[in-house]
């Protein structure tokens, strides 16, 4: 058995190696990022314009509710807030913060330089490198 994992690492370290080398991974979250600033840039916003803006560095699906990580740039952030994103296609969204989490410990409330986990109830998934954010 302990060779198998072995072998697992190994193939999964070369595949992201592999990614990495040809910058397939930083696309996308370029991408994501563009979608942002675009969608901002078209209603007329900045981000001095949001009072909380969540960079979203990694995104996972546990039991039907979206999981992403990452850091509170601005602003704080509450269990119970509503947050908007921007899907790949620059459409906005609306999640519900239904739980924060740092270091396998529940938080009510995250901060300006906190790097959390965040579960939110939306019915799109957030993507990696883009953005939650709210203007009051």
């Amino acid at each position: 058995m302990g060779l198998e994992i072995y072998i697992i690492i190994i193939v999964a370290v070369i595949v992201f190696a592999i990614l990495f080398r040809f910058g397939l991974k930083g696309k996308n979250v370029q991408n994501n990022q563009d979608n942002y600033t675009n969608y901002l840039m078209n209603n007329g916003l900045s981000e001095n314009d949001l009072n909380v803006i969540f960079a979203i560095e990694d995104v996972f699906s546990i039991s039907g509710k979206f999981i992403v990580t990452g850091v509170v740039v601005k602003g704080s952030i509450k269990v119970g807030d509503i947050l908007n994103y921007v899907d790949q296609n620059s459409l906005p969204k609306q999640a519900n913060v239904i739980g924060i989490e740092v270091f396998r410990r529940t938080i009510d409330i995250a901060n300006t330089g906190d790097k959390v986990g965040i579960m939110l109830n939306t019915t799109d998934k957030p993507t990696r490198g883009s953005y939650l954010f709210r203007k009051d």
